[in-house]
């Protein structure tokens, strides 16, 4: 970090500390002024070893909390690197120099999810009507003329949906981490109009590193920080592509399109439904080219509205329509001039918001009662008391259906996403809109005093002299909340974190060998073993339809509970002796389609020789297979729905397999997603037939390659693990890792061996003729890492340690084996 950018982050570090209470709101109108501190700020931020992260960790979090809403947008503006920075350093294991930015993360969740009196928010929205205009549409013009207005209203159903709480969050842990992430991205995705350009960027960056780290996809991508694996939420990745959308159509078309495709990517490995049909929509919806970014403080999606039709049939016109549009009704008091109730309460304010919607309710249902047109001018107002009609027979009951009545206007949170910022909007609160504190106590009088005038006067004397309820309690309770966001800040604000030693390793039982743990198993008694040997005798019977289905055409597709392995062995040993088949193990973690389609060009068609891609490799076989009819191969495929398998790329090239002539497919699925991999045109290469083949048979083979906390990963099955992954390398790749192997045993009584350093590394294998440069060899370490086969992690002075995950024996038996086979 270059002096100067350190000494402008230290001249905004103690100029707020220094800064009276009066002159906060005009430091914050000046503070975009300062160009060069922000890009700063992001350098701290991006170095977890910097010294002044956590200062300017706590800085920000004072000013997230202070009373001036610019300041806590100017905290907002971070809050994308901030989250890939604490993701990134959560994926590498690395809690030391994550605590201040936990800390700040969890401060900001816990001011959000609480309002100013200490209670918890909850979240709600309106499922608007179609009797109700929108950007969308327009009553007048759905379908035909038997849609009037009458025959809306009937269906002018209101839905209200409500989130649940909330709660307080001391920590992070697996299990709210993606709560807490979502809630935030929720918050920055709410004042995401007044970010700057370079929040944009940042959070089409982390979209992008989140959803390709640790994965083939990232060679492509010109990085300079590695980053392992990071585990993603559907929910939080739903509220990244709200973001995106909106950086898409402000200024960031190429680096938006390209998070768009990172995220739709990462969706169809994980098979998560809810992102993955968000973001198909929104790739759908873009058009061909970049919006025209000319004009510039434009910060909404164009739409045009189709303008409505002043006239109404007489035939449209019913008691509801009647009583909905009485307020707009001429004044009969005053000027002759007809207020509506969009003109007199276009505002709310969340300290009088239920007295408003009462008042509001009020007069929209009394004919006889008026508000003058001047009399929410800002700055200068009077207060004019409605005059009172006579009532008989009003109850409580008439008044909570007004108030219900009432909820039928337009949600806020549209109203907000279609509104462009407004410059006068400066409070604290999401809803007001009024000038000033001052207007919001004027209101507040106003609205007392316009409600005192339909009281009984026994009623206005009891509420004049009865003392306001839980004051009391409202201020002890904000004290108690302002004392525990300063005492939590101060607790996590310290590089000491302590950790729990309570590990599995601590346990009087320990974890029993892979073997053990089988054999274990193996002995437990099977329930229901008689009921599953029929449903098995059920699925073996319709074989011989299977066999006549292929021959006519289809591909057979099996699904339900259980493991279906044996169902499908017992199809191959039955049915397909004498035929020319090929067994595809999809569970294997290094299984490609590049392997599928070697054995059938090596084992099926004799082919000796190279290609240059599998495209090359399937227009070959496609070639033969059109040339020599006779020809007629069967593919078994275990879990088509795998990790290896489920990229679009590879089911792209199985479907036109399966469509060859004489080829003949059948596959089972696992996973309750995995409809989400086909669309149309893979569908219609598949042709599929769906058999449902419930089993109940437990998935011994296909979770035999997953770590378990019950057994230790070592042993046999570690060792053949080893050996299935490293056939499928190149001889330059198995002599790095044998290399590497060999390396670790030497030390293994070094009890402070962190590992091999990389540049260590590199001088070794190039000196013996296996790589030519270290962006070869990183790229053969990464491959290692997507099977697992090493780990790396960074030393206290920084450099990158690579080390194998294996016990010592375990090392010296595949060593063993390797040198027989060499």
């Amino acid at each position: 970090m270059l002096g100067s950018e350190r000494g402008v982050v230290e001249e905004w570090l103690s100029e707020f500390k220094a800064l009276p209470e009066t002159q906060i709101s005009s430091y914050a109108a000046t503070l975009h002024r300062k160009k060069t501190l922000v890009p700063a700020l992001y350098k701290i931020i991006q170095d977890p070893n910097n010294e002044l992260l956590e200062p300017v960790c706590h800085q920000l979090f004072e000013l997230y909390r202070s009373s001036e809403v610019r300041l806590k947008r100017f905290t907002l503006q971070f809050l994308p690197e901030l989250i890939w920075v604490y993701l990134r350093l959560t994926a590498s294991r690395d809690r030391q120099s994550n605590g201040c930015i936990e800390a700040l993360l969890l401060g900001i969740y816990n001011l959000e999810i609480a309002d100013k009196d200490g209670n918890n928010k909850v979240l709600s929205f309106t499922i608007p009507s179609l009797s109700k205009p929108s950007i969308y549409h327009e009553p007048s013009t759905i379908g035909s003329m038997a849609l009037t207005e009458g025959a809306l209203c009937q269906h002018d159903l209101i839905r209200v949906v409500y989130s649940d709480l909330h709660p307080q969050r001391e920590t992070f842990t697996a299990q709210n981490r993606f709560e807490v992430l979502s809630f935030l991205m929720l918050c920055y995705n709410s004042a995401i109009v007044y970010m700057p350009a370079s929040s944009y960027q940042s959070l089409c960056r982390m979209g992008s590193r989140l959803c390709v780290s640790g994965f083939p996809r990232q060679h492509e991508k010109r990085w300079k920080e590695r980053c392992g694996r990071v585990v993603l939420d559907p929910d939080f990745m739903v509220q990244l592509l709200t973001g995106v959308y909106y950086a898409i159509y402000n200024g960031q078309w190429d680096l938006g399109q390209e998070v768009l495709e990172d995220i739709i990517y990462r969706a169809q490995l994980e098979l998560y439904s809810q992102p993955l049909l968000v973001a198909n929509a929104m790739k759908n919806s873009l058009p061909f080219d970049a919006p025209d970014a000319s004009q510039e403080g434009q910060k909404v999606l164009k739409v045009e509205v189709t303008p409505t039709v002043p006239r109404i049939s007489r035939t449209a016109i019913t008691t509801a329509s009647i009583r909905r549009h009485r307020w707009r009704r001429e004044d009969p008091v005053g000027n002759g001039s007809g207020v509506s109730g969009g003109e007199v309460y276009s505002f709310q304010t969340p300290k009088c918001s239920s007295k408003m919607a009462e008042l509001a309710s009020e007069l929209a249902q009394t004919p006889g009662q008026s508000v003058a047109p001047d009399h929410f001018k800002c700055p200068e107002k009077t207060a004019k008391t409605p005059q009172s009609s006579k009532r008989s027979g009003s109850n409580k009951v008439q008044q909570r259906s007004k108030k219900k009545e009432f909820l039928s206007t337009t949600p806020y949170r549209l109203r907000k996403r279609l509104a462009a910022p407004d410059s006068c909007l400066e409070s604290e609160s999401e809803y007001s809109a009024s000038c000033s504190e001052e207007d919001d106590e004027e209101d507040q009088q106003e609205v007392s005093t316009v409600l005192s005038g339909q009281k009984t006067p026994a009623k206005a004397a009891a509420a004049a002299t009865s003392p306001p309820r839980n004051t009391l309690a409202k201020k002890i309770k904000e004290e108690k909340m302002s004392n525990l966001v300063e005492e939590y800040f101060e607790a996590h604000s310290s590089s000491k974190v302590l950790t729990s030693n309570r590990t599995l390793q601590k346990l009087q039982t320990r974890r029993l060998n892979q073997k053990t743990l089988h054999d274990l198993l193996k002995k437990a008694p099977l329930a229901y073993a008689a009921e599953m040997k029929k449903l098995s005798q059920q699925h073996e019977s319709l074989f011989s339809k299977w066999m006549l289905q292929l021959h006519l055409g289809f591909n057979i597709i099996l699904y339900g509970l259980g493991s279906k392995r044996d169902l499908l062995e017992k199809f191959r040993t039955s049915v397909l002796q004498d035929s020319a088949h090929l067994v595809v193990n999809g569970y294997f973690p290094s299984i490609t389609v590049r392997s599928i389609l070697n054995s059938i060009t090596e084992e099926v068609l004799d082919h000796i020789g190279s290609f240059r891609s599998p495209l090359g490799q399937l227009e070959f076989i496609h070639k033969r297979f059109k040339e020599d009819a006779s020809l007629e191969l069967y593919v078994l495929i275990h879990n088509l729905d795998s990790q290896m398998l489920r990229g679009e790329r590879s089911q792209q090239i199985l479907a036109q397999l399966s469509s060859l002539p004489g080829v003949y497919l059948i596959a089972s699925i696992d996973h309750i997603n995995a409809p989400l991999m086909w669309d149309q045109a893979k569908l219609r290469l598949y042709n599929w037939l769906w058999y449902e083949t419930t089993t109940f048979n437990p998935y011994v083979e296909e979770t035999s390659y997953e770590n378990s906390l019950l057994g230790q990963q070592s042993g046999s099955l570690a060792l053949s693990s080893l050996t299935h992954v490293l056939r499928s390398l190149t001889l330059n790749a198995r002599g790095i890792f044998r290399l590497l192997a060999r390396y670790q045993l030497e030390n293994k009584d070094n009890t402070s061996y962190p590992g091999l350093s990389f540049q260590d590394f590199y001088q070794q294998c190039r000196e013996a003729f296996l790589v030519n440069s270290d962006l070869t060899l990183r790229a053969q370490l990464t491959e290692f890492r997507d099977h697992k086969l090493i780990r790396t992690k960074r030393g206290a002075d920084g450099v990158e340690y690579l080390l194998i995950p294996v016990d010592d024996s375990t090392l010296t038996d595949f060593l063993e084996k390797e040198d027989e086979d060499v």
